[in-house]
This record gives structure tokens, C-alpha cells and sequence, in this order.
């Protein structure tokens, strides 16, 4: 039985669900995959690197557990830190003959 006061929401129900935070970090993770189609389409990387990074991505997030806040939230750092990485790359005048895809 929840006992709280009339009115004011449990600590519970006042909590954000994992789901948000594992939603949050599938977007991070679909920036990540359109950066590297961006990259490819301009002819920054090849098709394939650009399929092998993507897919890398998408393995990684499946293993986080849904359930892990904490591990949630660190997976959607390092997408949002590698994103910007790779779109720095991407708006750089001097395109690299091989871009560094590891994260």
C-alpha cells in the first residue's frame, strides 16, 4: 500500500520511467547512424564503414539492459559525445582521407 498524502504524488509515481531514458538514448543512437550516412553520402567514408560503424552502434545499444538507468544514461553520453565528433568531422573544410569511426 502506497502512503503518502491526498493530493501530492507518491515517490513512485513522481520518478521518470527507465523507457524515457532508454528512448532518449535510441535518438542518440539514430543521430549517431544519420551522421554516418551524412558522412558517406558526402564521400567522407565508403559505404561499407559506413554500414560497419552503423551497425557497431546499433549492437552496442541493444546490449544495454532497459532496466539499467545508469548504464542508459552512459551509453547516451558517448552517442551524444561521438555525434558531435562525427559532425565536426563532417562540417570540417579538410576532409580526412580516413576518419577515425571508433568510439
Amino acid at each position: 500500500m502506497d502512503n503518502h498524502e491526498p493530493g501530492r504524488p507518491s515517490s513512485q509515481a513522481s520518478r521518470v520511467p527507465t523507457v524515457v531514458f532508454y528512448d532518449i538514448m535510441h535518438e542518440a543512437a539514430t543521430r549517431v547512424r544519420g551522421a554516418l550516412v551524412g558522412l558517406y553520402d558526402d564521400g567522407v567514408i565508403d559505404q561499407e564503414r559506413s554500414l560497419r560503424a552503423s551497425l557497431a552502434v546499433a549492437e552496442r545499444v541493444d546490449r544495454v539492459p532497459p532496466e539499467d538507468r545508469a548504464a542508459i544514461i552512459h551509453m547516451t553520453t558517448r552517442l551524444r559525445a561521438y555525434y558531435a565528433r562525427l559532425e565536426a568531422r563532417g562540417r570540417s573544410r579538410e576532409r580526412p582521407v580516413a576518419i577515425d569511426l571508433r568510439w
